[in-house]
């Protein structure tokens, strides 16, 4: 009897897991990222936001180095914000390929869009629309 109850109890501990773990998936947003000038076409990034803890990771592909006095900057687009909402800078090395963690400077309650754009050195607390680099959803 006792053998059978702490088989049940695994069978339960791991019923719990698989559960914490769809929940987990489920307040995951993933979104791709396009190129969104004609001189860098191929330009391509991939952001897993985890909206539970509050942070994520982006990767990016053939993104051109920045001018030496620029810096590329992700931001959070949530509507329950005004303005995009900074997430950090981008570093990508001379193949234009870079993989960052980062976390919001404000709490997010829906990351709907994602966005990179090219900002003065050190970033900006608004976005720069026009260097707007790479965006999606």
């Amino acid at each position: 009897m006792a053998e059978a109850l702490r088989a049940e109890r695994a069978d339960l501990k791991q019923a719990v897991a698989t559960l914490q773990q769809s929940n987990r998936l489920a307040n995951m947003r993933i979104a791709v990222l396009n190129a969104q000038l004609s001189a860098d076409p191929k330009a391509v990034a991939v952001s897993v936001w985890d909206n539970e803890r509050q942070s994520g990771v982006v990767v990016v592909h053939h993104l051109k180095p920045p001018p030496k006095d620029k810096d590329y900057q992700l931001w959070i687009i949530d509507p329950h914000y005004p303005s995009p909402v900074p997430a950090g800078i981008l570093s990508v090395d001379e193949a234009g390929d870079g993989r960052v963690d980062f976390t919001a400077n404000r709490p997010i309650q829906t990351a709907n869009q994602f966005a990179v754009t090219e900002e003065v050195k050190g970033g900006a607390q608004v976005p720069t629309l026009t260097a707007m680099v790479l965006a999606g959803a």
